[in-house]
């Protein structure tokens, strides 16, 4: 159900119509209206007017979990107010007030879940969960979203997107907003109230390049990773993984591994990844699949197929923006070069990794990744700690998912220690303790009339409030 409430009026009284026979009624000297925004059911939209400028408050109060924050604006004859993380079919009362004395209320009403934005979470080891709010794709029966749920798997917010099945990455910015790579051509950026900050496609050429995997936006750089062919003497050509960076509309390529590597004599282990793209062929000797950046400036890039995370200066000032820091190679695969830091483990713990994706800064000594595993059992999230000066990298925890995960896949380190890794091929959102113990595990999945197309859990970013 949905519903809504105009009022109109001056100071909290409707306005007297003072027009005459023959013409045209003056305009009301404040109107106010609250109601379900038409293209989503869970989000709230309130739009003030007035005669002459003023501030404007506005106050929510959600049913069932309370009053919200007032939101407030400076002068001016118009104001728009938005409400989101909203649970269906909620009742949300709403008071504005104006520096002028205006001052209007009403209730509105959120609406249905979309039949393609059911979803069930089946336990696998049934524990309490300790999530607030967490981002992931999702669809059912075809279609796709990005979604925000609640621990529980209520869904709190949405956005619509061509196919889930188009979506190569996603990310959530420091500024309150969603980015997602759709079919290696496209970048869109979304604030939570819905508006679309900026769209940038291959197809115009505002993205040269084609783009893949991941992407991230904090620490005021805003990266993407993107790909092209690039044929060398002897006779071969090969992948070329690289970044842009944006800025407004504008995508400049910053870096590129050929930059850092010499790509000849290394093979792929037979990637279908870019098979079909005629923009983009030859030997993915080195598949980057995850960038990050830390608040100094420096660029976390991992490459899947050498087995092999990098630190690469990263700061827009610094002279040697583009060289490697540092690196952890993982295996044998791997390419050792002298920047290497020795891995090990003073825990005990395997020091090795393989196939990894999602590697994430947790400080200037500290990165997380997803260790799929070229041929191990079960995958896991490794916590490393670094010692640049004594050339070292330490597996000091490792977060086993008891499953095995060969593609995508996540994890979080949370401020207290604990972990949220999701498994894509699984669809499975697994939470431990501190400790390691694994608290829970809770599979994804449609309704049994759902089940024509289930979307891809590519990641799963946990955030405690929206």
């Amino acid at each position: 159900m949905s519903a809504w409430l105009l009022v109109l009026g001056c100071g909290g009284s409707a306005g007297d119509d003072t027009s005459t026979t023959g013409s045209e009624p003056d305009p009301p000297d404040f109107t106010a209206e609250c109601r379900v925004a038409s293209d989503n059911a869970l989000r709230v939209r309130c739009e003030i007017t007035l005669a002459e400028p003023a501030s404007a408050t506005v106050s929510f109060d959600v049913e069932g979990e309370g009053a919200r924050l007032e939101q407030s604006r400076p002068a001016s004859t118009s104001h728009v107010f938005t409400l989101w993380d909203l649970p269906a079919e909620t009742r949300v009362s709403w008071q504005v007030a104006t520096a002028d004395g205006h001052g209007a209320s009403g209730e509105a009403w959120t609406g249905e879940i979309p039949r393609s934005l059911a979803l069930t979470l089946d336990p696998v080891v049934d524990g309490p969960t300790g999530i607030e709010r967490v981002v992931m794709p999702w669809a059912c029966g075809g279609g796709g979203y990005l979604v925000v749920t609640d621990g529980d798997g209520q869904l709190r917010w949405y956005h619509r997107l061509a196919s889930v099945f188009s979506l190569n990455g996603f990310t959530v910015s420091d500024q309150g907003s969603v980015l997602a790579m759709l079919h290696r051509g496209e970048v869109t950026e979304i604030s939570w109230d819905g508006t679309v900050v900026r769209r940038l496609l291959r197809s115009t050429g505002q993205l040269p390049l084609p783009v893949h995997h991941d992407l991230v936006s904090r620490h005021g750089q805003t990266l993407v990773l993107n790909a092209r062919p690039q044929l060398y003497d002897d006779g071969s050509e090969y992948i070329l993984d690289g970044l842009f960076e944006l800025s407004d509309d504008v995508a400049a390529p910053v870096w590129d591994v050929g930059q850092i590597l010499d790509p000849r004599g290394l093979t792929d282990p037979g990637s279908p990844y870019w098979i079909g793209d005629p923009l983009v062929a030859g030997v993915d000797f080195g598949h980057a699949n995850s960038v990050d950046v830390d608040e100094r400036g420096v660029w976390l890039v991992s490459f899947k197929h050498l087995d092999t995370v990098m630190a690469i200066q990263g700061h827009p000032d610094a002279p040697d923006r583009g060289a490697v820091l540092w690196q952890i190679v993982g295996s044998d695969f791997g390419v050792s070069t002298d920047t290497d830091l020795a891995l090990g483990s003073n825990a005990g713990l395997d020091a090795s990794f393989g196939f990894q994706h999602h590697a994430r800064w947790e400080g200037p000594d500290r990165i997380t990744l997803f260790d799929n595993g070229r041929t191990t059992a079960t995958s896991r999230v490794l916590v490393i700690d670094l010692d640049t000066e004594a050339r070292t990298a330490d597996v000091a925890q490792a977060f086993d998912l008891g499953e095995r995960c060969p593609f995508q896949s996540s994890g979080y380190l949370q401020p207290d220690g604990s972990m949220v890794a999701a498994c894509t091929s699984s669809r499975t959102l697994h939470e431990f303790d501190p400790d390691g113990t694994h608290r829970r595990a809770v599979t994804l999945t449609c309704p049994t009339d759902q089940l024509l197309l289930v979307g891809q859990l590519l990641r799963a970013i946990p955030l405690q409030s929206l």
